[in-house]
């Protein structure tokens, strides 16, 4: 509340509290205690807006990465779901992939003639780049033309295009980890750790869809890692505030990592190769596809 004056014409400072619902004001000296006392509360004041300062620019900061890890997650994962209707499967609401019923039609013994086969549609590289765009920005009303654009030339190139953040976004949670301090060392065996990771989930006769997926696996375990590291140095050096934006960066990446793992392990049940992926420092998570 600050000074007040009364009629005999001194100065009273007051500090307003709030309890429950209400605002109650406590008298708390007048003359040089009172200055002293609005002194420390205007200390505490600029301290409190700077620590209000300091949680909104970290936050602006990760939002960045946040939002360069989602839309490479949500392309991944639309990429995912148009190859597996592809391929016959479908999945109702949130449940499992299962394999389309076919048609009372296809099931009729009378021969029916043949009926020729269509070319896939040509995109030209304008269309390309638009269905792509809004499978960024999850556009869930892209998946027919995303499906289309899967089966036609373009499919390589959607695959490794979709791929190329996972390098950027690796080499970005390294460098966190690495430090300015870090050195040539650390970084080269978290380099050579990515790849023993990415070799060790990839088959020799893995196809694109599988590589592109063992791709989101990494980096979502990349991003776990670094969320967690922080986290724990965070926890003893930031507001509560900012300790709050740390624990949520961490849950929502290990809700990609676990997403990006079981989309994974549903291609792999065509062929029964179980996956193994240490989660954290002292978790690890296997997948059984058999």
């Amino acid at each position: 509340m600050g000074w007040k004056i009364r009629r005999n014409g001194r100065r009273y400072y007051y500090v307003s509290t709030r309890v429950g619902n209400q605002v109650i004001s406590r008298y708390e000296g007048d003359g040089l205690l009172g200055q002293m006392v609005a002194e420390l509360e205007r200390l505490a004041r600029a301290k409190r807006e700077e620590e209000r300062w300091a949680d909104r620019l970290m936050a602006e900061a990760f939002a960045a990465d946040e939002r360069q890890l989602a839309d490479y997650h949500r392309s991944v994962e639309l990429i995912f779901r148009a190859s597996m209707e592809n391929a016959g499967y479908h999945r109702h609401s949130r449940g499992e992939w299962r394999m389309g019923r076919p048609k009372k039609t296809e099931l009729k013994t009378t021969a029916a003639a043949p009926v020729p086969a269509k070319d896939p549609r040509d995109f030209t590289h304008k269309e390309m780049v638009d269905i792509v765009h809004r499978a960024g920005k999850n556009d869930k009303t892209v998946l027919p033309e995303l499906r289309k654009l899967l089966d036609s030339s373009w499919r390589e190139i959607i695959l490794d295009f979709a791929g190329d953040p996972a390098t950027i976004l690796s080499n970005r949670y390294r460098n966190r980890f690495v430090g300015s301090d870090g050195g040539l060392a650390m970084s080269h065996a978290m380099e050579a750790r990515l790849e023993q990771l990415a070799k060790s989930l990839t088959p020799p006769d893995a196809t694109p869809l599988e590589k592109l997926l063992v791709s989101r696996v990494v980096t979502c375990w990349m991003a776990v890692h670094e969320a967690e590291y922080l986290e724990t140095n965070g926890l003893s050096q930031n507001t509560p505030r900012a300790c709050e934006i740390l624990m949520r960066r961490v849950e929502r990446a290990h809700n990609r990592f676990l997403s990006s793992v079981k989309a994974l392990a549903t291609v792999r049940k065509l062929s029964a190769v179980p996956t193994t992926v240490s989660m954290s420092r002292t978790e690890t998570v296997t997948v059984e596809t058999v």
